[in-house]
């Protein structure tokens, strides 16, 4: 998730705890160890890292659980220097290290995908069901922190940040005037909710189930988007190929759209299939949640499947498995990318170098963030990444 998502989680766990652990050092504590795991940022800062290195390493030995106690360790260090206190309170320990134990928890719901049980297992885990940004969980989190602050400057400033965060939906292009009113109005009903409680009790209870029902909501449409793609794909290619694996993400804010990758392979090819899924057609067909026109590096090519109001097939990819093989064999940077790369691509370029990509992630035409050029007459010993490679986990190819 984004930091300012991480830190609202972690300020709004501090407001749920009983009022004597609600002190200054709990609360930077749990925001500091809410944001730790991300210090793998710092890899930008050693000399001769390059991008790939961050792509591959990001959200990798910083998210896992062997980790996540230092961490909290350190984040309880830095709220005790920050807040000047003396003694250490096992409370200080335990509020930065679940805050890390947040972070990784936050960061595996989306498609990016998390090494929770790193060094013991270098498999890649993915939620596959909340977008790296959520407005619905903002929403679910801001009517607690701004009734829990005692301080009358302090309620203001998370006012000011609430309705700024209210605008930015109305301005945010990829979101239309219905999309943007019904969050307005779901942030509203849980400021209603929380303002008109009673007690603290009460008010955590009510953001509590905000919360569950949003993340359980995306954790349901995802699964019923990823069925509904799976089904229509398995008719139509009745066993002429293997699946392999989904990826998928909802529209923010939106539940009922989701933007899925489709995986499958035959003995000669990969196939990487982008589709579109409406789970409420009566609403908003398929062909309207795509709600921005994306250009992308890899050349899809237009689908053979029939859309529908609920399913919108946009295009596919194919990789010849003679590529793939090709360029593991005797690219170093290729062969590192395939430990982060779910939906690989291949673009070979006439000056005889070729772009690598991550489907999941292409949405603009050359380089972006996980696109990369490489040479196949690289002279440096062939090395593999630091994680096991989805496609070859999925596909249960042995070299």
């Amino acid at each position: 998730m984004d930091n300012l998502t991480h830190t609202l989680i972690g300020t709004a766990f501090v407001r749920t705890l009983p009022k004597r652990f609600q002190r200054p050092e709990i609360y930077w504590a749990s925001i500091l160890g809410n944001n730790a795991p991300d210090a793998d940022v710092l890899i930008h800062f050693i000399p001769g890292s390059s991008g790939l290195d961050y792509l591959i390493h990001h959200r990798g030995y910083t998210h896992s659980f062997l980790l996540a106690p230092v961490l909290g360790l350190l984040s309880a260090f830095i709220a005790k220097r920050i807040t000047g206190i003396r003694d250490w309170s096992p409370a200080l320990f335990i509020a930065g290290f679940l805050g890390c134990l947040l972070h990784i928890g936050a960061d595996f719901m989306n498609s990016y995908g998390v090494h929770p049980f790193s060094p013991f297992s270098d498999r890649w885990y993915y939620g596959d069901a909340v977008y790296i940004v959520e407005p619905l969980i903002w929403f679910s989190l801001l009517p607690l922190i701004i009734y829990a602050a005692e301080r009358k400057w302090a309620r203001a400033g998370w006012w000011t940040l609430s309705l700024s965060m209210v605008a930015l939906v109305w301005l945010f292009p990829n979101f239309n005037r219905g999309l943007a009113a019904s969050l307005t109005a779901l942030f509203f009903f849980g400021v209603f909710l929380v303002r008109s409680s009673e007690s603290a009790v009460r008010r955590t209870l009510i953001t509590i189930t905000l919360v569950c029902l949003t993340v359980g909501g995306f954790f349901t449409g995802a699964a019923s988007a990823r069925k509904l793609v799976r089904g229509y794909w398995q008719s139509v290619t009745e066993g002429k190929e293997t699946y392999l694996d989904t990826a998928s993400n909802p529209v923010p804010g939106n539940p009922f759209c989701w933007n899925l990758w489709l995986a499958s392979h035959d003995a000669e090819s990969f196939y990487f299939r982008s589709v579109t899924v409406s789970l409420a057609p009566s609403i908003i067909r398929a062909e309207e949640c795509d709600l921005s026109s994306i250009k992308t590096t890899a050349d899809l090519t237009p689908s053979r499947f029939l859309s529908t109001s609920v399913i919108r097939w946009q295009g596919e990819s194919r990789l010849p498995r003679s590529l793939w093989s090709k360029y593991r064999d005797r690219n170093t940077t290729f062969r590192r990318f395939l430990s982060f790369a779910r939906f690989p691509f291949i673009k070979e370029l006439p000056n005889g170098n070729a772009i690598i990509g991550d489907l999941r992630y292409d949405r603009q035409p050359g380089l972006g963030f996980s696109e990369f050029e490489v040479s196949i007459t690289e002279n440096t010993p062939v090395v593999g990444g630091p994680w096991n490679e989805p496609l070859l986990e999925n596909a249960k190819i042995r070299e």
